[in-house]
């Protein structure tokens, strides 16, 4: 992943499986996350049958925190997913990241940057 660029989470209270909402999740780090959960005036706490799971990031991936009220069923993510190199050691190689039109537009730029370099 390169760039996250929108995220939520589809929670339910614990109580009624079926009453399921969309929100979006609290973002902390490993050094504030007690403190979120520590004030009881967070979003993270479910209250009118709205709240904000908190997300912090791991190595592996991410973790999602409730309080024991709710739980969470759905998390998505939308992101800019981080190319493969295109590399000149292995030229024949198929790259699937990108359509054809695309591949061709790099290209172009590819060489209209190469000559702009030998003219130097």
């Amino acid at each position: 992943m390169m760039y996250m660029l929108n995220e939520n989470v589809t929670i339910h209270p614990n109580t009624d499986i079926t009453d399921t909402s969309i929100t979006d999740v609290f973002q902390c780090t490993l050094d504030n996350y007690m403190s979120r959960i520590a004030n009881s005036l967070t979003d993270f706490y479910m209250r009118n049958g709205y709240a904000r799971p908190l997300r912090v990031r791991t190595a592996t991936g991410c973790l999602l925190l409730t309080d024991t009220t709710y739980s969470i069923d759905e998390y998505d993510i939308t992101y800019i997913k981080r190319p493969n190199r295109i590399s000149l050691d292995r030229p024949f190689d198929l790259y699937s990241d990108f359509t054809d039109e695309v591949l061709k537009e790099i290209v172009k730029l590819s060489v209209a940057m190469y000559i702009e370099n030998q003219k130097n």
